[in-house]
């Protein structure tokens, strides 16, 4: 399974997030947090929640178990990436 519970979770929070944002209140600092939260902070944690969870069930450990996880963080990347492409899309059309 790509998606997980941590990354439902993820996505539920961006529209929630989305949803109740200002308009006009994206700015370089945004930016930035979605920067490192997406690039580095929430695949991190990801992988440390699949690896758990993973070594907690018992499964065989060999290289396939552990490769996709690896390929988390693309995955994070492309959701930061439609995430700030939506904010500057938010930022410079008004919506009604």
């Amino acid at each position: 399974m790509i998606f997980g519970y941590f990354e439902f979770l993820i996505l539920i929070l961006l529209i929630a997030f989305n949803f109740f944002q200002k308009k006009k209140s994206s700015n370089v600092i945004t930016y930035l947090i979605l920067i490192l939260l997406f690039g580095l902070i929430l695949p991190t944690i990801a992988a440390k929640i699949e690896i758990e969870l993973l070594i907690s069930k018992g499964l065989e450990h060999d290289g396939m178990n552990f490769l996709w996880i690896v390929f988390k963080f693309p995955i994070y990347w492309a959701m930061g990436f439609f995430e700030s492409v939506f904010l500057a899309i938010k930022k410079n059309k008004p919506f009604p």
